[in-house]
């Protein structure tokens, strides 16, 4: 009898660093207090969780786009110089 195991996952962890607003850490803080975890353990499952809707968004938004005929894209329109605030 031949018994064959198969290779072990190997897990690679990354470092991520982000820069996120006071209020957005503030909820991340007392999420994290009520779980009895960390800010960064709460962060990556919230990202976690939503990767699998952001993928589809984008892939939908991919698929609308290529859907659109080249005789129905129109070169830039030339508004002129920026005139008081815009933000061209």
């Amino acid at each position: 009898m031949h018994f064959f195991l198969s290779p072990k996952t190997v897990m690679v962890n990354y470092h991520l660093s982000l820069e996120i607003s006071e209020s957005l850490r503030n909820k991340l803080a007392r999420i994290a207090e009520l779980a009895e975890t960390n800010v960064e353990t709460v962060a990556v499952r919230i990202l976690a969780r939503r990767i699998p809707q952001l993928l589809q968004e984008t892939e939908n938004l991919s698929q609308l786009l290529a859907s659109i005929p080249d005789e129905a894209v129109h070169a830039g329109i030339d508004c002129g110089e920026p005139v008081g605030s815009e933000i061209l």
